[in-house]
């Protein structure tokens, strides 16, 4: 059990011996997370506290508290109070590596690990994620990030398979509009979700007038919103990463008369978003994962985050870290604590009301299948429709 085994195309020897000792791996069928007595079950999480995504960090932090506030006021798991173990991903890929590994090595007895939001951290972690044996529950939506045979990897947002079809569906079927560009991240998540949204568009009868990529914290897309102009979209459909990066995107291409219907991925509704645009967001669509009013579960939430964090609204990256602690409660208390047992409780959710929607777990590891429109009255996302593909 002390004999060390290495990570592939990972450096970081140090801490895998901790990890094959401790936590169990996957060959060994998975290690427990017991504490004895009355102890905190602890619960990791991967989260941005620093950097260009630290206010979208922090929300994430929010959402998993609150839950543990709720839960730990209700007598915890069999007496045993959650606690919650953060650690700074400082929004790198190269951070998010050195958090993970500090808490796979530090923090023998984690319950689970909730990970990134975003699928180019996700996939930086993704080798240490399958040798180290324990539940992580992600947020990232790149559709291959759970089919790539990982079996400890669980996501708690609806991939951008859906996105992309909802999208595609509303803007064609829904509204009339054929012509469409699209913008995206050439990220993991920016690259997916264009593969997708080129898919569903011809599916459903449409045309891409252009199609253009962009480098994440660009502070400039002129070229772009002229390269747009001149295709003359009726709809531009977006994937952004980062939403101070949609702010400046969208700010352009109203700046330059651009008159074509906007209908933006989950980033649109985010808080950064809100913040920096406010009413001039008024008639624009977004596809989200969580809207206030979009089930009686959002609407729970939402009023309980408010409660807690006076000034601080409900989103996506809090939505979810707040449904990943609920389930997993629910998973340890029915199957223990065991890794082996969690993954397979995990695995065998069903119609498990959350924030998000109802969480449906397939054998991929997906626990989403559907996203809601929203349209903006003002700077307030109002829901529109909300679409369920999970087909059991």
């Amino acid at each position: 059990m002390n004999q060390k085994k290495s990570f592939a195309a990972i450096t970081l020897l140090s801490a895998v011996g901790c990890i094959a000792a401790a936590c169990g791996s996957p060959a060994s069928g998975g290690g427990s997370s017991s504490a004895s007595g009355s102890a905190p079950y602890e619960i990791g999480m991967v989260s941005a506290l620093t950097g260009s995504g630290a206010s979208s960090g922090q929300l994430k932090v929010d959402g998993a508290k609150l839950a543990i506030q709720e839960i730990n006021a209700k007598g915890g798991i069999d007496g045993h109070p959650l606690k919650l173990i953060v650690e700074d991903d400082q929004t790198t890929n190269s951070g998010t590596v050195n958090a993970f590994e500090k808490l796979v090595s530090q923090y023998p007895h984690l319950l689970a690990i909730i990970g990134p939001i975003r699928s180019t951290e996700v996939q930086a972690i993704n080798p240490m994620i399958e040798q180290s044996g324990i539940p992580v529950l992600i947020g990232g939506t790149d559709p291959q990030l759970t089919h790539e045979n990982d079996p400890w990897i669980f996501r708690f947002r609806p991939n951008d398979s859906y996105s992309a079809r909802t999208m595609a569906y509303y803007l064609i079927k829904k509204l009339g509009l054929t012509k469409i560009a699209i913008v995206h991240s050439t990220d993991a998540f920016g690259t997916g979700g264009d593969t997708y949204l080129k898919k569903w568009i011809a599916h459903y009868g449409g045309q891409v007038v252009k199609d253009e990529g962009y480098t994440n914290h660009s502070t400039d897309y002129t070229s772009i919103v002229t390269a747009l102009k001149s295709a003359h979209p009726q709809a531009i459909a977006t994937y952004f990463t980062y939403g101070s990066d949609l702010a400046i995107f969208l700010k352009q291409v109203k700046e330059f008369g651009l008159n074509a219907t906007i209908m933006g991925s989950s980033s649109i509704t985010s808080n950064t978003v809100i913040k920096l645009l406010g009413s001039s967001l008024n008639g624009d669509y977004g596809t989200t994962d969580y809207a206030y009013g979009q089930n009686p579960t959002s609407v729970t939430f939402g009023k309980a985050l408010e409660k807690a964090y006076p000034g601080v609204k409900p989103d996506i990256y809090s939505s979810y870290t707040w449904d990943a602690v609920r389930v997993l409660t629910a998973v340890v208390k029915k199957s223990g604590t065991n890794h082996s047992a969690i993954r397979k409780g995990l695995l065998q959710v069903r119609n498990f009301p959350g924030s998000e929607g109802v969480y449906n777990f397939d054998s991929h590891g997906d626990g989403l299948h559907g996203y809601t429109v929203v349209k903006f009255k003002g700077a307030t996302p109002t829901v529109v429709h909300v679409f369920n593909f999970y087909n059991p």
